[in-house]
């Protein structure tokens, strides 16, 4: 293994003071999220907090400077997060892993999804609607860390303040989350009496949503900053919500066409006429031209959903109604009808 002393740059007889001073000058130098084109950062970064954690424990420095070594058990299953050990340190704050330390934790908080019900012609035309969200923020009281004024905490005596433990298997040592303190290193004195120990509190907030015109059923809004707080302070995530549009009675939808049908009697197919179309924009009159066939689709353009810049168009299909019984009157009519035509 490689000298401790030589790799901090510290003699045998250096103070913990000089260890720590060292320890900080050259995690700065070697951080890899400061050197990304260096490939070599990475491997030197390790190397000072392998030398680091020996000589800032008393035993593993004392066993070092009499045999030269430690442990090789100790030494290849020691395993920390490099990020644990410089947190568990004292010697950077959080305000120094708010930077480029904290990226390989995750620093924006989680996304949320939510489902929103809107009425068929809210979604077409557009609209605001008001959603209650519920979801947990980060205590001020306790500053997160559940306990009292945020300072009721002592080092859980399991992992010793690193958040995990270790279980011997053969040459090898397999660290989990400690099972005392869940991962957190510290163990609570005495709660928080605001968030009772949780270190986040709930609250509920009416958000407006503003639907688009043209809304289709599926569609996801994304309200940025209103997901779950940060762990670390940070940036919250971000509210998904996804629309579900219900259907209508009347129209049917295809993009930013609209689809309805109309019957229409035979005489009228044949002669032609005017009729009244319900659209989505009002009644607007429509044309039937002289034989108008069974199944005609005829356009009203310009009146189904308007999105962003594009007007759709109203499709109407035509359902040519024939009578099912006949006056004598009407057969005698339909008689000469027949014989004009040969």
């Amino acid at each position: 293994m490689k000298n401790p002393y030589e790799t901090l740059g510290v003699s045998k007889t250096a103070s913990e003071d000089e260890i720590k001073k060292a320890f900080r000058k050259l995690a700065i130098q070697h951080h890899p999220d400061k050197n990304p084109d260096n490939p070599q950062a990475e491997e030197k970064f390790k190397e000072v907090n392998s030398a680091y954690e020996i000589l800032s424990n008393p035993e593993k420095r004392q066993q070092y400077d009499i045999y030269g070594t430690i442990d090789p058990r100790q030494q290849a299953t020691s395993g920390f997060d490099p990020f644990d050990i410089m947190r568990g340190s004292g010697i950077f704050d959080d305000s120094w892993f708010g930077g480029f330390g904290r990226k390989r934790r995750g620093m924006r908080g989680d996304d949320i999804r939510k489902s929103i019900v809107i009425d068929f012609m809210e979604a077409a035309k557009g609209c605001v609607k008001n959603l209650q969200v519920e979801y947990p923020y980060n205590c001020t009281t306790c500053k997160r860390t559940g306990a009292k004024d945020g300072k009721a905490v002592k080092e859980c005596t399991t992992c010793h303040g690193h958040g995990k433990v270790g279980r011997n298997q053969g040459m090898l040592q397999i660290l989990t989350t400690c099972p005392s303190c869940m991962g957190k290193g510290k163990i609570i004195v005495e709660k928080c009496p605001e968030c009772l120990g949780k270190g986040v509190k709930h609250k509920k907030e009416t958000l407006k949503v503003t639907v688009p015109a043209g809304l289709e059923n599926g569609t996801s809004m994304r309200l940025a900053g209103k997901g779950m707080p940060s762990p670390y302070g940070t940036e919250n995530g971000d509210l998904y919500i996804v629309a579900k549009v219900m259907p209508h009675a009347k129209f049917k939808r295809d993009g930013l066409r609209i689809y309805t049908e109309e019957d229409v009697n035979y005489i009228d197919a044949i002669l032609g006429t005017k009729i009244n179309v319900e659209t989505i924009h009002g009644v607007v009159k429509l044309t039937i031209p002289s034989g108008t066939q069974p199944g005609s689709i005829l356009k009203i353009k310009g009146k189904g959903i308007i999105g962003n810049s594009n007007k759709g168009d109203h499709l109407v299909g035509i359902n040519v109604k024939l009578p099912t019984k006949l006056t004598e009157e009407e057969k005698d009519l339909l008689e000469k009808l027949k014989s004009t035509k040969g």
